[in-house]
């Protein structure tokens, strides 16, 4: 009896010990979430004020070192170097979170995805250098990207993207101009496809290629949200949510058609990589959004 009594008091010590540490993790953790939902509230009201909120992702970051909602302050902020013209300060930012190795983290995976997009972009500029270099010495561009292989090795620009995979590079001629060859060239990532291009897609609307509404919270058998698709003439694009709060009897009207997405799992390039407990946060390759987090479904 006196042994089960000993058992049952430091069994009630260590509860005692171990709750006001989770407690405290807890409070942590939601601290963080309120401080990013800060910045980013920031970010949605004043997207052109870049200086400011490098500041404040800069703030965020003193106070929360270790939180792993710092993947998405930094990248954020790494963005909008890139939008004031700082390119060598973000690309350090950038490569920072891509050099993260951290797994099983939904937030880092996203930010570690966006920092190459970024990067790829950024390698496919300096290509593009060599070869308008190439172009002006030689009056034509290089039949294959494998002529660049013979340059010093300080001149040599990326041959890959960041995911490894080759470039790929086409000579192309002009319609009515048959005899001129060389003369012009196809450049994009196989990752990226399309979106290679950094000047267009730095011009893009932060957000706006993520059109989808929370409607309800799911929690088992695994954590998930229901989304609906937001209608092209709603005027609500991106981050606008958090300008122009709806109501959820609103919201629910303006769905059309529904998509449950699992915490951590990516449909049509888009990833529910959060959820805390006020707000949840989806990613493409891009761009984050913060959303308020939807009700819990009954």
């Amino acid at each position: 009896m006196r042994e089960v009594l000993e058992y049952f008091i430091i069994l009630l010590l260590t509860v005692t010990a171990v709750l006001p540490n989770a407690t405290a993790l807890a409070q942590e953790t939601h601290s963080a979430e309120r401080g990013l939902t800060s910045v980013w509230r920031q970010h949605v009201g004043n997207p052109d004020d870049h200086t400011r909120i490098v500041h404040l992702c800069a703030l965020f970051k003193s106070r929360n070192p270790d939180d792993h909602l710092l993947a998405v302050g930094e990248s954020l902020a790494a963005w909008h170097l890139l939008k004031l013209g700082q390119t060598n300060a973000a690309v350090k930012a950038f490569e920072v979170i891509a050099a993260d190795e951290e797994k099983g983290d939904h937030l880092r995976a996203a930010a570690r995805n966006m920092a190459r997009a970024w990067l790829t972009r950024i390698d496919r500029e300096k290509t593009k250098r060599v070869l308008r270099k190439i172009y002006l010495e030689e009056v034509e561009y290089p039949a294959s990207l494998d002529d660049l292989t013979n340059l010093p090795e300080g001149e040599r620009p990326p041959l890959t993207d960041r995911w490894g995979k080759r470039w790929s590079y086409e000579l192309v001629g002009f319609k009515y101009i048959r005899a001129a060859k060389a003369q012009r060239y196809k450049l994009h990532s196989t990752s990226l496809g399309d979106s290679s291009d950094l000047a267009r897609a730095l011009a893009a609307s932060y957000a706006s290629g993520i059109d989808l509404v929370p409607t309800k919270l799911i929690t088992s058998p695994r954590p998930a949200v229901e989304f609906g698709a937001r209608p092209l003439d709603d005027g609500l694009r991106g981050p606008s949510d958090l300008r122009r709060r709806r109501s959820q009897k609103q919201a629910t009207v303006r769905v059309r058609g529904k998509t449950r997405i699992t915490l951590g799992q990516e449909i049509d390039g888009i990833r529910l990589a959060y959820i805390g407990r006020t707000s949840i946060i989806l990613a493409n390759r891009d761009h984050w959004l913060i959303l308020p987090k939807p009700p819990r479904k009954k």
